[in-house]
């Protein structure tokens, strides 16, 4: 197993195949490529370094793919320019999320804060024919909001107070294009 690790080392660093075992024994001995290492340092490291990582029960070794462990200065280098300039991309890398507290999430074709266009949906309400802030569609079943109309008190979403003068949101009612569809009930107003 190890001669057979060692052979697929000297391939791939080496470039040549060994002729014998005998000049497979010799190959290590032979002078590593200059390096920064002191003289005294062991010269083949790398082969002690591939040996005691693999473990002696492991398959066959694959002789055609370069081993992971060992770095390739060709494929390294240009490997370290893309995650350096990823990283200097910041979030300009993945898609663009809206983290600002605004970011709200859609319940259907209102936000879940019971607001449309940042109007909330609740209040005075004034239904018009022209000029309105909303356009909706009323729907006996699958609302995108429940609305209760009330006389006093329109606090909770859905909850709507009809007025003449000073609205809160005009509100204008369409049979097709319209922003958002409601539903008329006696309890339980607000998003469905």
């Amino acid at each position: 197993m190890k001669k057979r690790l060692l052979l697929a080392l000297a391939l791939v660093l080496g470039g040549g195949a060994c002729g014998s075992e005998d000049e497979h024994d010799h190959k290590h001995d032979a002078a590593p490529p200059a390096s920064d290492a002191p003289p005294d340092a062991p010269r083949d490291t790398a082969l002690v370094t591939l040996d005691a990582a693999a473990p002696e029960a492991a398959g066959p070794a694959d002789v055609s793919a370069p081993d992971a462990a060992q770095p390739d200065a060709a494929t390294s280098a240009p490997d370290a320019d893309i995650d350096a300039s990823s990283d200097d991309a910041g979030e300009d890398a993945g898609p663009e999320v809206d983290s600002a507290p605004d970011a709200v999430a859609m319940c259907r074709r209102i936000k879940c804060d019971c607001t449309y266009n940042g109007k909330r949906l609740w209040g005075r309400v004034q239904f018009v024919d022209v000029f309105p802030d909303f356009k909706v569609r009323v729907v006996t079943a699958l609302p995108d909001l429940r609305v209760q109309k009330v006389m006093a008190l329109p606090e909770p979403c859905g909850r709507w107070q009809e007025v003449n003068s000073l609205p809160d949101f005009k509100v204008q009612i369409v049979t097709a294009l319209e922003d958002f569809s409601i539903q008329y009930v006696d309890a339980l107003p607000g998003l469905p």
